[in-house]
């Protein structure tokens, strides 16, 4: 059933939309509509295939029940997702604080390296010079010796 169909059997309790205040007794599977004694009798609905309004109704309440249950799971399985969602958005976050302090942790010991290398390099210069010195002082002294 559509949603036009399922909205006209909720205004079956007041009867026939045609003949007011008369009771619906058919429904036309081929026209789609609802039927009062006097809508069969001046309506050519002879030929066509009839359901009784009570079937009509025990089929509407199966179909709705139906949606309902469908419309319950898929409310179900959506909340699960959001759950699921909210976990993976939890756990993503806190990856991403902890990727925060390896990064921190990554520029200290850089830091250091970048400034461990410049005093070693400054003292390589500076053990450099003093060996230079040295060796000419040695260089003096032999020259003078010889």
């Amino acid at each position: 059933l559509d949603y036009n169909e399922m909205n006209r059997s909720c205004k079956l309790s007041q009867g026939c939309s045609k003949h007011l205040g008369q009771p619906i007794q058919e429904y036309c599977d081929d026209c789609k509509q609802l039927l009062c004694l006097q809508c069969l009798a001046i309506t050519n609905h002879h030929e066509h295939q009839l359901s009784k309004y009570s079937d009509y109704l025990g089929k509407c309440t199966i179909e709705a029940k139906d949606c309902l249950r469908r419309v319950r799971n898929l409310a179900q399985r959506t909340e699960e997702a959001r759950r699921k969602l909210m976990n993976y958005k939890k756990k993503y976050e806190e990856c991403y604080r902890q990727s925060l302090v390896v990064l921190e942790s990554f520029t200290i010991v850089s830091n250091g390296m970048k400034e461990w290398k410049e005093k070693t390099l400054d003292n390589l210069e500076n053990r450099k010079e003093l060996q230079w010195r040295q060796l000419e002082e040695r260089i003096l002294v032999l020259k003078k010796i010889r």
